[in-house]
């Protein structure tokens, strides 16, 4: 097998490599609803996904289909650098890539796996809100001009989602790679 293209991976796993959260009050259905269209605007440039949002449970349980859509950019199996909106990175890597090795394939580009999810959890008056990257194709340097792509996109949702939270007296616990939260 030739070396993949795409430096990005999408592992057979329900655990995320990277999370984003913040948490605030919210007195009721009303602000509840406001607050997660403002997340869900604010995530724009990374996913989209729409209200009622997944419970972390649901999200961690896996199977999540269709549901949320993420533009990602790579490499066809040319090199060429091309982007998509894709509900499924693992599928989308192996569409780049159809060459690859049944072995990487399971390992490294797992189907049904989003590349960025989004949950809210509610008890009581706090909202907690939480964005999960399933794949590392936002994180990723290894390929400076697709880094590029993915990345910009994951800084400019980033920086909307830290205007949403400092609106609501939240403060956002959101690194920008694996082990900048460690």
């Amino acid at each position: 097998m030739a070396a993949p293209k795409n430096a990005w991976q999408v592992f057979d796993t329900t655990e995320p490599v990277l999370v984003w959260r913040f948490s605030a009050s919210t007195p009721d259905d009303v602000a509840v609803a406001r607050v997660v269209a403002d997340v869900v605007a604010a995530l724009a440039p990374l996913v989209t996904t729409t209200a009622p949002l997944l419970t972390e449970a649901e999200v961690f349980a896996g199977g999540l289909g269709a549901r949320f859509s993420s533009r990602l950019t790579g490499r066809d199996e040319r090199g060429a650098i091309v982007s998509a909106d894709a509900v499924d990175a693992g599928a989308q890597l192996r569409a780049w890539e159809p060459s690859l090795e049944a072995a990487y394939v399971r390992r490294f580009a797992a189907l049904e796996h989003p590349a960025v999810a989004v949950w809210a959890d509610r008890e009581g008056a706090r909202l907690a809100l939480g964005v999960g990257f399933f794949s590392t194709a936002h994180v990723n340097a290894r390929d400076t001009e697709v880094f590029g792509h993915n990345h910009a996109r994951m800084v400019a949702a980033r920086d909307a989602l830290v205007v949403v939270a400092r609106r609501l007296g939240a403060r956002l616990d959101a690194p920008m790679s694996p082990s900048a939260g460690a």
